[in-house]
This record gives C-alpha cells, structure tokens and sequence, in this order.
C-alpha cells in the first residue's frame, strides 16, 4: 500500500479516546505531492489508497477523516489577506517537479 492506514487508525483511536463522545474532532491527513505527481506511478496509487480509505472510514462519526494536499492548503490560505505571502513562499519553494 501506498497509504500507512494502519498509523491513520491509531490517530484515529487515540482521538476517540481523548475526546469526549458528542465533540466535533477531524482527523487531518495532509500530504505533499509533486506537480508532475501525474506522470508518477506511486502517486496514483497513493490516490487509490487513499480513496478506499475514505470510502470505508466516511460513516465513521467519533472522529471525521478529511485528506488534502499541501497545494490544497496553500491554496486556500491565499484567499486570506494575512496568509497570502506566506503561502505563495510556500508555493515558490515546494511546488517542484520531480
């Protein structure tokens, strides 16, 4: 596998142990992928990895999985006036090809 589900779920269990049933509480797996992550055989994998994952934790309600990409992020954080300079040197440095 390309995605480590078995460290995901141990975050997951240890967020249902620390906090109280009935409180809103995400699991954020965020990760990096090339601009040319396409053309890249693993990253395609991981993506398929990462699709079944979600599909068998989406009913889960202890704990909500949410999965992005740090372009994702970054990408976001450029609609807000304080954190657009900060996320294009983000960009500039770790938008790379490999």
């Amino acid at each position: 596998m390309h995605l480590d589900a078995a460290q995901l779920i141990k975050h997951y269990l240890g967020l249902r142990k620390q906090f109280p049933a009935g409180k809103k509480v995400w699991l954020v797996y965020l990760y990096w992928k090339p601009v040319n992550f396409i053309d890249i055989a693993e990253y395609s994998r991981h993506a398929e990895d990462l699709e079944k994952f979600q599909s068998e934790v989406k009913e889960a309600e202890a704990v909500r999985f949410m999965a992005m990409d740090y372009l994702e992020l970054w990408n976001s954080w450029e609609k807000d006036k304080n954190m657009a300079e900060h996320a294009k040197l983000l960009k500039d440095r770790y938008c790379v090809e490999i």
